[in-house]
């Protein structure tokens, strides 16, 4: 049993990462949570889809090609990014259950995948990023807590009242310390896992309002994404001791600044399309406006000029009565005056 603690809350916490066994057959926490995360995006997602006029068949078609792509992808960035180490031990590449599945190598497989099927299918990519993202945010939050459980992903030494230990920890950071003594396998480690989960709960929550209050046009939700949560990972992969690294260089950040460059770049454009098509809608509006006051005219100037034509049509009858009396009541007096 591992213990995981707090040492300035006061809290320790037994943990076993399996949670149970049946003869060769383990199920890890690790495991079961990055599946929950799933499980929940992928039942919000097909009501939302379902709200939006996209069948459900499509996305579980989608699902089925989609989610065994991300775990390849995720596993291959962190094994490209380790490889000396798997080269010495190819049998644990297929060990995904201790961890080591990479968010960024999901990502850019699923992406690549979802823009080739939706095209394939006649489907707009943009809008099936924007049903899936908020989604995709929330079920990272909830695996985030594997790592928590494996005791991984976690930070430099830190004096902070949040600060994590554990058994697991501090045989990390004691092979850490040869490498670097400024490490301390005594202190506490900053929770990097806790940092990511409550940042995607963030963005989960963000994107939701967004969506359905200021999305103008398809992708914004798509952009927005790959905005906040790379600059939120720029800072927490700032922390960790266990980043991937090309050089010097951590990967996540550059790859992060990247992914902030572009999106940010895509999201001024889409606002730029969402702006321009108001204008023309309201354009539209204001002519069609303009259109059905002229209608709702036309009646009533019919109405006063078939009124004018009723009157100057009595005015006519009259006076032509009048007339004919006047000329019968001179034929009377010739008469008369002729007798």
């Amino acid at each position: 049993m591992d213990v995981v603690g707090f040492p300035k809350l006061g809290l320790s916490i037994p943990i076993n990462p399996v949670i149970f066994s049946l003869g060769p057959f383990t199920v890890h926490w690790y495991g079961v949570l990055i599946s929950l995360g799933f499980l929940l995006a992928v039942v919000f997602g097909l009501k939302y889809a379902k709200k939006q006029g996209i069948e459900p068949d499509i996305i579980i078609d989608m699902l089925l090609v989609n989610v065994p792509l991300a775990i390849i992808g995720a596993r291959l960035y962190y094994v490209v990014f380790n490889l000396d180490y798997y080269i010495r031990n190819p049998l644990d590449i297929i060990r995904i259950w201790e961890g080591g599945l990479a968010i960024y190598g999901a990502v850019i497989v699923v992406v690549i995948t979802v823009v080739l099927m939706a095209r394939r299918k006649n489907l707009n990519a943009l809008a099936l990023f924007d049903i899936a993202m908020p989604y995709i945010a929330m079920a990272q939050g909830i695996g985030r807590w594997g790592n928590f459980v494996n005791q991984e992903a976690f930070g430099g030494n830190t004096d902070l009242p949040w600060g994590m230990t554990g058994n697991v920890i501090r045989a990390q950071l004691l092979t850490m310390s040869s490498d670097n003594p400024a490490i301390d396998p005594e202190m506490p480690v900053h929770p990097t896992f806790l940092y990511e989960s409550l940042w995607c709960a963030l963005i989960f929550a963000f994107m939701l309002w967004y969506r359905k209050s200021r999305k103008k046009v398809d992708g914004e939700v798509f952009a927005l994404y790959f905005i906040l949560y790379p600059l939120g990972r720029m800072f927490i992969e700032g922390l960790r001791t266990d980043s991937l690294m090309l050089g010097s260089l951590r990967i996540s950040q550059v790859l992060s600044f990247v992914l902030v460059a572009a999106a940010s770049f895509l999201l001024l454009k889409l606002r730029q399309k969402g702006l321009k098509e108001e204008q023309a809608l309201e354009t539209v509006s204001e002519y069609s406006g303009l259109v059905e006051q002229i209608r709702q005219a036309a009646p009533a100037d019919q109405a006063d000029t078939a009124g004018q034509a009723d009157t100057a049509g009595q005015a006519d009858t009259a006076g032509q009565a009048d007339t004919a009396g006047g000329n019968t009541e001179e034929k009377h007096s010739d008469e008369k005056s002729g007798d």
